[in-house]
């Protein structure tokens, strides 16, 4: 890897390490995943757990552009 790229990495491995310290079981995933294979709906996203439900609400509550912003910022890049 590109040593110029260290630091965003690591930035971004921290913060995913955050967000996963209480992930979803493999199982409510799992039953998700069964469900919209089976689907027969148009949807477009199928929320899996909590951490999930957190993510997509908090999402639904912004614009494109503060969102990712904010997730940049998370990781250490420029908004």
């Amino acid at each position: 890897m590109l040593a110029e790229y260290q630091g965003t990495v690591q930035k971004l491995f921290a913060y995913w390490g955050q967000v996963g310290a209480s992930p979803s079981e493999p199982r409510v995933v799992a039953e998700v995943i069964w469900s919209a294979v089976h689907d027969e709906t148009d949807a477009l996203r199928f929320r899996a757990g909590a951490d999930a439900e957190v993510l997509l609400k908090h999402r639904k509550a912004q614009d494109d552009a503060t969102f990712i912003g904010e997730l940049k910022s998370k990781i250490g890049l420029e908004r």
